[in-house]
Parts: C-alpha cells; sequence; structure tokens
C-alpha cells in the first residue's frame, strides 16, 4: 500500500524557486518514496533528530515516516551546504 506525501510549508517555500529541470528529478524521487519510504541509500539524519534523508544531486531531502498512520512528511528540500542549518 502507498505512503500518503505530505509538505510542510518550509519545503513548498524550498521547492519554489528551483529550476524545473531539478524540479522534476527532486519530485521523481518524492513520489516514489510513497511506494517505498526507506529506499536504498536512505541515511538517518544525525544528532538526534528524528528524521531521515535522501540524495538528489547536490540537494537533499530530510522526511520523517510515521508507519502507523502510513505518511511520508518531507521537511526539507534544499542544497546540501544549507539544508542542516538551524536544525
Amino acid at each position: 500500500m502507498a505512503y500518503r506525501i505530505i509538505f510542510t510549508g518550509a519545503a513548498r517555500r524550498d521547492l519554489r524557486p528551483l529550476p524545473q529541470d531539478l524540479l522534476t528529478r527532486i519530485d521523481a524521487r518524492i513520489l516514489s518514496l510513497s511506494e517505498n519510504p526507506r529506499p536504498r541509500g536512505v541515511e538517518r539524519i544525525q544528532g538526534g533528530r528524528d528524521g531521515l534523508r535522501v540524495r538528489v544531486g547536490d540537494y537533499r531531502i530530510l522526511y520523517t515516516v510515521d508507519d502507523a498512520q502510513q505518511v511520508v512528511t518531507i521537511g526539507r528540500v534544499r542544497h546540501r551546504r544549507d539544508v542542516y542549518r538551524g536544525l
């Protein structure tokens, strides 16, 4: 069964300024998380934060998974140099 994808307000703001070709690649990866929220290459966020990260080129998608509700919540989508600031 597919997981539902939910975006936080911060994630929506992160996606707005991205170029279309990059947005297409990120969108494909996010949609794939609905079928498999823990794909190969996913890593846990270090530092005591509860969450996962997945790479799309130089960008990172930070998200959490709620298996009971079958929901994937996308928290941030930013360049690797900026994504972990403020966590």
